[in-house]
């Protein structure tokens, strides 16, 4: 959908370029080598009557869901989806968020653009209730509104966890004819002003963040695919320019729009580069499926990256890169001088066999990412370079 080049942190953009068959099925189109994907009325929930058939009311208040009422909405604590039902509620949903909403000017104020791709506009702004300063992306998308429907699930279910974007809820805009878009999807989300992990490699010398660094990162990532695992999602697109920073150094994961909800998916959907074995076999052979080890696969891609400052494929086309992944040999540093337990922790995260690959929750007790020591003080150092990187 949007290729918001120049996205401002914990911006995500959905990808409209779906195929029809949808999120259920997994069968989605490949995300571009490299592509930059950042970040009331009658039937308000206020209303004595609200409506019989409504679905997907999202206005989140901070760690909170209002929840809409219905036992049915996908805001209700035992909301469980219904496979049998799915493809009716899609339909019901079709062109209707602009009724189930609430307006955005009630709840927000928009400012300048911060990032804009073919089909929507990201801007800083103000979220009234919640007297703060977040990141708004507005999609003017209609034809894929279930498509958005299914990401506010996706982001209603992992918002919550300190390493992970935070979602403030989901309005519909309109404005005058004159801006484009003038009407839409406006989501409210976390301003991470700390940059992307990308942004923080390409302030350092060879663009490498060095082992300490990079275990700090990895660490808090981790904990956050460990929460992923717990609420069943696998979000399919883990790289640098996704893991967002906070002004203090906290590191989140963003940009859901990729994201699957369950235990297994069939997805085809991410970023090639990197893109797990077993994600790419679904593009060669139907009926497969796979887990959240996929997200391990990526997250050691990216953690080679960081440490020496550039991905390890080299110059590939498309098809040399997928075969390099499914059949070549395995991924290794391609310096001697790094410690033994960072090349065994690469080693982990890229068993091209998942059953071999370890969970989050294994990694966590990994010695690249258990001894890290004074992980307070490495924090402290990113945001210095952080600091310094706004004065320059």
């Amino acid at each position: 959908m949007c290729s918001c080049q120049e996205m401002h942190p914990g911006i995500i953009c959905t990808n409209t370029a779906r195929k029809a068959q949808g999120r259920g099925s997994g069968k989605r189109g490949l995300r571009k080598e490299e592509q930059v994907i950042e970040h009331e009325g009658e039937n308000s929930i206020n209303s004595p009557q609200p409506p019989t058939q409504s679905i997907n009311f999202l206005h989140c208040q901070e760690e909170q869901v209002i929840e809409h009422e219905g036992e049915n909405s996908i805001n209700s604590p035992n909301h469980q989806p219904n496979p049998s039902t799915s493809s009716t509620v899609r339909r019901k949903t079709k062109l209707r968020l602009s009724k189930i909403l609430p307006k955005t000017e009630k709840h927000l104020k928009i400012g300048r653009v911060i990032g804009e791709g073919p089909f929507c506009r990201v801007h800083l702004g103000w979220h009234i209730d919640l007297q703060k300063e977040v990141a708004i992306k507005i999609i003017n998308d209609p034809e894929n509104e279930k498509y958005q429907e299914e990401e506010l699930e996706i982001l209603r279910k992992v918002t919550g966890h300190r390493n992970v974007i935070k979602f403030y809820g989901a309005f519909y805009h309109r404005a005058p004819r004159r801006s484009t878009p003038n009407k839409g999807l406006s989501i409210s989300m976390e301003l991470c002003t700390g940059g992307t992990i990308r942004d923080l490699m390409s302030g350092r010398k060879n663009n490498s963040l060095g082992e300490k660094w990079t275990a700090y990162i990895c660490k808090e990532v981790i904990k956050g695919l460990c929460h992923l695992e717990t609420v069943e999602v696998i979000h399919h697109d883990i790289k640098p320019i996704n893991l967002m920073l906070t002004s203090s150094g906290n590191v989140k994961i963003g940009d859901f729009s990729c994201a699957t909800m369950g235990r297994k998916s069939s997805s085809t959907e991410g970023t090639l580069t990197y893109m797990a074995p077993e994600a790419l076999a679904c593009m060669r052979k139907k009926n497969l499926d796979y887990d959240h080890k996929a997200d391990i696969w990526s997250l050691g891609v990216s953690a080679l990256e960081m440490v020496e400052g550039y991905l390890p494929y080299g110059q590939l086309s498309k098809h040399q890169l997928m075969n390099q992944i499914l059949f070549g040999p395995a991924l290794r540093p391609t310096w001697d001088k790094w410690s033994e337990e960072f090349n065994f922790f690469i080693q982990e995260c890229v068993q091209k066999n998942p059953a071999k690959r370890p969970s989050a929750r294994q990694l966590l007790h990994h010695p690249f990412i258990s001894n890290l020591c004074d992980e307070a003080a490495v924090k402290r150092s990113i945001a210095k370079q952080l600091q310094r990187g706004w004065k320059n």
